[in-house]
């Protein structure tokens, strides 16, 4: 429970940048979708797939399979065609936890024989260098990370100047990035947090922090005081 952390907590927002890229594609006419990836790796990809769910759960649509969510699918290559080879059924589109889960089963499929996005859709989430290289281009969730270093940059030095200060709990939104992984949609124009805002008014205004965790990269980081800020990636 990161309530009971005593520290500033920066965190990324994951579930609804999840429910509008969802909900976008069922809104195009995609109802059998899949979550690709393990909810329970982190806090991270436990949010996304609240928020596949949620956008699902809205639509009175339920996941196609839950073949390709789990622990197991996509601990090695082998896995994950063996389990694509066993597939019957495919859905209309995965949503993927990371680019980098979408990018093993965009190549995977390939091999396989099929065309993304022309037999099945593909998305993944965090905008990395891979996804602008992989073909086709990945339709992803961009993390503001250089934004992030800085807002958690300006909660240290307000903690240190206010140390008094109640700890806080921020999140810092995300950018949907539409390419052609996903081919073309209608109304695809949502913002990460909520509906109607546009994508570059994305960021929270820097707030107030010693201690800080960032939530986000697919893990959470901790921010030392230390003059060099200290980060320890926890996998």
């Amino acid at each position: 429970d990161i309530t009971q952390v005593k520290a500033d907590i920066l965190l990324m927002e994951n579930h609804m940048s999840i429910y509008n890229l969802t909900d976008t594609l069922i809104q195009n006419g995609y109802r059998n979708l899949a979550f690709a990836g393990d909810p329970e790796h982190c806090r991270s990809f436990a949010e996304r797939y609240q928020g596949f769910k949620h956008a699902l759960s809205e639509n009175n649509l339920t996941p196609f399979t839950a073949q390709f969510t789990g622990r197991t699918v996509f601990d090695t290559p082998d896995t994950l065609a063996e389990t694509v080879r066993r597939t019957l059924q495919f859905p209309d589109a995965f949503i993927c936890a990371n680019d980098f889960v979408a990018i093993d089963l965009i190549r995977t499929l390939r091999k396989q024989g099929f065309k993304v996005p022309d037999d099945i859709l593909v998305t993944g989430f965090d905008n990395s260098d891979e996804s602008r290289i992989i073909e086709p281009h990945l339709t992803t969730v961009e993390i503001p990370s250089s934004k992030m270093g800085y807002i958690a940059a300006d909660m240290l030095l307000s903690r240190i100047s206010e140390p008094d200060t109640p700890y806080r709990i921020m999140h810092v939104q995300t950018a949907l990035k539409y390419r052609a992984s996903t081919g073309k949609l209608k109304n695809n124009m949502f913002c990460n947090f909520k509906k109607g805002v546009p994508a570059e008014d994305s960021f929270f205004p820097p707030g107030t922090p010693f201690s800080i965790f960032i939530f986000g990269f697919d893990g959470p980081l901790f921010l030392n005081i230390s003059a060099a800020f200290h980060t320890d990636h926890m996998k």
